[in-house]
């Protein structure tokens, strides 16, 4: 297995949180379906691994060079700039 790094461990921490939350506020934890979720992690995972995090991090660097292209260094972002 591949060292994972932080940003990796906090997000698969975040969804057994939301995992454990989602069965701890069911009505009836008895038919909780461990199996559905099971299968729709799995099936995330496949999903990603036919992307490639290469292309997931080239989208990004893509979004992020677009964004910072619209906006001017310069700007005013500031709420009181509105107001001048």
């Amino acid at each position: 297995m591949p060292h994972l790094q932080s940003a990796q461990l906090q997000s698969l921490l975040g969804i057994c949180v939301l995992i454990a939350v989602a069965w701890a506020l069911s009505e009836n934890r008895r038919i909780f379906n461990w199996r559905m979720v099971a299968g729709t992690l799995l099936l995330q995972a496949l999903i990603v691994a036919a992307i490639g995090p290469e292309t997931k991090n080239r989208s990004l660097e893509e979004i992020a060079g677009s964004t910072a292209a619209e906006t001017p260094a310069e700007a005013d972002t500031s709420p009181a700039g509105a107001f001048k």
